[in-house]
């Protein structure tokens, strides 16, 4: 697997800390919307190398949501670099993910907005990634999702042990003008 797409996989994950407050409230049941679906990735992450279909490589993991539990995919369509960059890489990855749950499916075109920080004495690679995106596709339950935005965010961890860690969640918001 290239770096290219190890800094994609671990930037979907770095995009949940970004949510961490949206995410705990919307544990508590504060403001809690019910039309707003939170999905969070769960350890472990399986990558994938580079194919014909996924040119930056693939991403499965499994997952927790507001709906239960269920399994995802990313296919990451392109990296590109971004400057001025303030850490060794700057990168918006484009990404198409399925997540699999309990009544439906969902498919969503996302963008991933990541940087990465490497601390050398623990030899930790953490990738922070911010996701927006639209659902373009959904069965059963969340068919009523397609058109509805994606937003996302979090840190994935590499620690040098090869234990990965993820704090990324994604929210999707349901039109409540049904």
């Amino acid at each position: 697997m290239t770096t290219k797409s190890l800094v994609g996989i671990v930037a979907i994950l770095a995009t949940a800390a970004l949510l961490t407050p949206k995410v705990a409230d919307a544990r508590s049941g504060k403001h809690q919307d019910h039309a707003t679906l939170v999905l969070k990735l769960v350890p472990p992450l399986v990558f994938s190398d580079a194919t014909a279909t996924c040119p930056d490589g693939a991403l499965s993991f499994a997952l927790n949501s507001t709906a239960g539990a269920g399994t995802g995919s990313a296919c990451f369509l392109s990296a590109t670099t971004t400057t001025p960059c303030a850490t060794a890489v700057c990168q918006v990855i484009a990404s198409t993910i399925r997540f699999a749950l309990c009544g439906g499916t969902m498919t969503i075109n996302a963008h991933q907005f990541e940087t990465d920080s490497f601390d050398s004495t623990s030899g930790t690679l953490a990738i922070t990634a911010r996701f927006e995106g639209t659902v373009t596709y959904g069965t059963h339950r969340f068919h009523k999702l397609a058109g509805a935005p994606v937003r996302g965010g979090g840190v994935t961890a590499f620690a040098a042990d090869g234990t990965i860690t993820t704090t990324v969640t994604f929210l999707i918001a349901e039109d409540d003008n049904d």
